[in-house]
């Protein structure tokens, strides 16, 4: 990540409260059974869909800061990312129709490929809430005949055997768009129309209010939909709804740090974690396959294949699960490269499976030069398409084999506990390629 992309996003944090707390008296990650799953799931799909796909040139909810904070490279993706008046933006639910909104085909999709979750925006910062919720008055209750979006999402979750995520928004600039400014510079407040305007106190008794709207639909959330496999703030929402209460609705679910300032698992955004997270820690890193947008783009500039594999390989590496997200167009269903990458991946993890799924995260970079995963007695080296140098792995004993996954067995030195060996350039392909060392013991 770049350095100004990490300025953006740790302000935008900021702004929406995505700040780490102490855990509260009592709080210890859910040691559920049902929640197991998520230490060790490898790979979730992570869905952002919302208002900002009908026009695809802004970003979801935060089109409605100016200026726009996302803004891309105007020679590969074109000049998108600017910001729309949120009176106009707002506007635009009128004509949100979803009419191919059919989860069943991109979460099938997504299962051949190796994913084992899913995750949908419910509702994010703009306050368009994607089923028909008796709380406040913007959501498909009010601009789609009543259509439950989230409960077709689960039922097709179900369908496939994928875990079910719901995103959830803290701040809700609807909600409170005269006590918002939609100025992304905090040295200015701006109106519903951009005019410089002095925005209204948030008062005790709009807080409280607020708090009590975030209460009805989080019930809403985990009382209409049956198990709730995971739910991913966005966003504080100051205290709306304790950890307890959640236990209560949901005994099996997990939800990480960023609503209550703590939860069962860390999520890093766009960014790999700089240290190496303890053993007890479950973590996720969130990342967009497009280039720097959430939501939908006309542009559809998606990252290559190849740069998915090394995000998937060093993640796992550390025990992490990537989260990768993908947003579907205005009419609901995905752009076709979105699906054009999902079969590169099951390519790639028709061969290569073995070394995300079931493993144990490895001693990169402590004593390899690529990211390791192992299983058993075999550690997997994930050289990515770049690699033009040798792979090392040291300390361990002489391994009885290193190889390719087709068996094709690599020459190899060893010397001073120390594993020396060159993939081959007819064996390096533009995604990662994986090299089985096998030993005869189980290495420390």
């Amino acid at each position: 990540m770049s350095e100004q992309v990490k300025t953006r996003v740790e302000k935008e944090h900021r702004i929406i409260g995505n700040q780490e707390a102490a855990p509260a008296a009592g709080f210890a990650r859910n040691d559920h059974p049902g929640a197991q799953w998520f230490n060790g799931a490898g790979l979730g799909l992570f869905i952002h869909y919302g208002l900002s796909a009908l026009d695809g040139t802004i970003e979801l909810s935060w089109g409605l800061k100016c200026p726009g904070p996302h803004s891309y490279d105007r020679v590969t993706c074109g000049e998108w990312g600017h910001a729309m008046l949120p009176r106009r933006y707002w506007a635009m639910a009128k004509d949100f129709r979803a009419e191919n909104f059919n989860p069943g085909k991109w979460l099938a999709a997504a299962k051949r490929a190796g994913f084992r979750y899913a995750v949908l925006t419910t509702r994010h910062h703009d306050g368009f809430a994607l089923w028909p919720s008796d709380c406040g008055n913007f959501s498909t209750k009010n601009h789609l005949q009543g259509r439950d979006l989230v409960g077709e999402f689960v039922a097709a979750c179900r369908e496939h055997d994928l875990k079910v995520g719901l995103y959830y928004s803290g701040p809700d600039w609807y909600y409170l768009q005269d006590y918002t400014s939609f100025s992304f510079s905090p040295d200015v407040e701006l109106g519903i129309d951009f005019q410089p305007e002095k925005r209204r106190p948030l008062t005790e008794a709009v807080q409280k209010d607020f708090r009590a709207y975030l209460h009805g639909q989080l019930t809403e959330l985990l009382t209409r939909y049956g198990k709730i496999d995971l739910l991913w703030f966005d966003g504080s929402i100051d205290g709306a709804m304790s950890h307890q209460e959640m236990r209560a609705l949901q005994p099996g679910m997990v939800f990480n740090t960023r609503g209550l300032g703590y939860g069962d698992f860390r999520c890093c955004e766009t960014y790999f974690p700089k240290e190496r997270m303890p053993p007890e820690q479950w973590f996720e890193c969130c990342h967009v396959f497009t280039e720097g947008a959430w939501g939908y783009m006309k542009s559809e500039c998606y990252r290559p294949i190849g740069w998915f594999c090394y995000e998937l390989s060093r993640i796992r590496a550390w025990g992490g699960n990537l989260l990768i997200n993908m947003g579907p167009q205005a009419d609901g269903d995905m752009p076709a490269i979105a699906y054009r990458r999902l079969e590169e991946i099951k390519g790639w993890m028709d061969q290569y499976s073995d070394s995300v799924s079931g493993v144990e995260p490895g001693p990169w970079p402590e004593r390899a030069n690529v990211p390791v995963t192992i299983k058993g007695n075999v550690f997997y080296l994930h050289a990515h398409w770049r690699t033009d140098f040798p792979l090392e792995l040291m300390d361990v004993d002489r391994p009885q084999a290193v190889q390719l996954f087709d068996g094709t067995p690599l020459p190899f030195t060893y010397q001073n506990r120390q594993l020396k060996f060159v993939l081959p350039w007819e064996h390096n392909h533009h995604t990662t390629d994986v090299v089985k060392v096998i030993f005869q013991d189980r290495q420390k």
